[in-house]
């Protein structure tokens, strides 16, 4: 015969299921930091440009920053994901992993996200001065437009794209060890003046050290990190877009 748990029991189970619930926070102040875990909400439009803080919004370890449909504008950094050092002093911090979705990061001074392993969705970034999204492992990017940063769109060890659209950067769409880029558009990221000075680095759409792997992609311009290994066009290209020679 199956014994029904006490009520004691019931109350522990659903006292232990609240404390599970993740911590909500509103980001309503420039500089302000999402706590590990937590998930932090803006409810308006968030200006930081020409504020002192280096950062607009930072996001502890395992944290999520839901811009609800909003822009977060400013910073020398728009979002940055990172956990405090463990044995060092206050400005310390090391590069961890976050969550950013659903609204526009854009207009800050150097880059619009920066992490260690980084989950991108129904995110707009773009007009930022240096590059787009700088992930350290990983960076997953979905359903989102990465346009018209001054140097790269998104770079990364790895890099996971899906139903996105990365066009208008400076000098580079794309850069990783390994891409996998699936639905998605990677065009026209030849924006820099220095893209046609033969002297220059190449400009491209999607740069790695292995092969790309793409399903469903349309890029115009790859680039080989490596020397190395099969497949490679003679222009240095991995010949897995249009103009790839």
């Amino acid at each position: 015969m199956k014994t029904l748990p006490s009520a004691m029991t019931l109350v522990l189970l659903l006292a232990t299921s609240a404390s599970a619930l993740p911590t909500v926070v509103t980001v309503t102040t420039c500089g302000q930091v999402v706590p590990k875990r937590a998930i932090g909400i803006l409810t308006a439009g968030l200006d930081c440009r020409g504020l002192p803080n280096d950062t607009a919004i930072r996001v502890e370890k395992g944290g999520t920053l839901d811009l609800r449909g909003f822009p977060l504008s400013g910073g020398k950094i728009g979002v940055e994901c990172v956990t405090p050092c463990a044995l060092s002093g206050p400005d310390c911090f090391v590069p961890t992993k976050c969550t950013i979705k659903n609204g526009t990061v854009q207009d800050s001074t150097g880059t619009g996200i920066a992490g260690g392993d980084l989950t991108i969705e129904s995110v707009t970034v773009q007009d930022h001065d240096l590059r787009g999204i700088d992930g350290g492992r990983r960076v997953k990017i979905t359903d989102s437009t990465i346009t018209n940063n001054g140097d790269e769109g998104a770079v990364a060890d790895n890099l996971i794209v899906r139903s996105s659209t990365i066009s208008g950067n400076g000098k580079v769409g794309l850069a990783a060890v390994k891409a996998i880029v699936k639905q998605s558009t990677v065009i026209d990221n030849d924006a820099s003046p220095t893209c046609t000075d033969p002297a220059a680095p190449p400009c491209y759409d999607i740069g790695s050290a292995r092969h790309p792997s793409l399903r469903d992609t349309t890029c115009k311009r790859s680039f080989a990190f490596t020397t190395l290994g099969p497949n490679k066009c003679t222009d240095g290209s991995w010949c897995v877009c249009s103009e790839d020679q």
